[in-house]
């Protein structure tokens, strides 16, 4: 599947009692998709404007995808906060967290 025809796999929602801080951010300097990308938290929200400003970045997909694969107690599902596809066709996928939930069994992957 074109992975640019990917719609997010949970919708954004927010309320007035929830802890974390989901909104919209519309990006318009290097990437200007023209459309509003949600966010779940602060962090996230600060990725999508740091991602604005990288200059090969031609496209943002917030949680484009479910990744389901197996560990060793069975299979696993998880979805990644954003996908940046760059201008050559490359992408980077991005977990977001705070650095107090990161623990020390988890290791970043790299690009694809």
């Amino acid at each position: 599947m074109p992975v640019l025809e990917c719609v997010p796999v949970r919708r954004f929602s927010w309320r007035a009692s929830q802890r974390h801080r989901p909104g919209l951010e519309f990006m318009v300097s290097t990437v200007s998709t023209g459309r509003l990308h949600g966010f779940e938290s602060l962090e996230e929200q600060r990725l999508l404007l740091a991602l604005d400003f990288a200059g090969s970045v031609a496209e943002v997909l917030p949680q484009p995808f479910r990744l389901r694969f197996e560990a060793g107690d069975g299979f696993r599902e998880h979805v990644p906060d954003f996908l940046a596809v760059l201008r050559d066709g490359s992408g980077w996928l991005f977990d977001v967290r705070p650095a107090a939930l990161i623990r020390d069994r988890i290791k970043p992957i790299g690009s694809f």
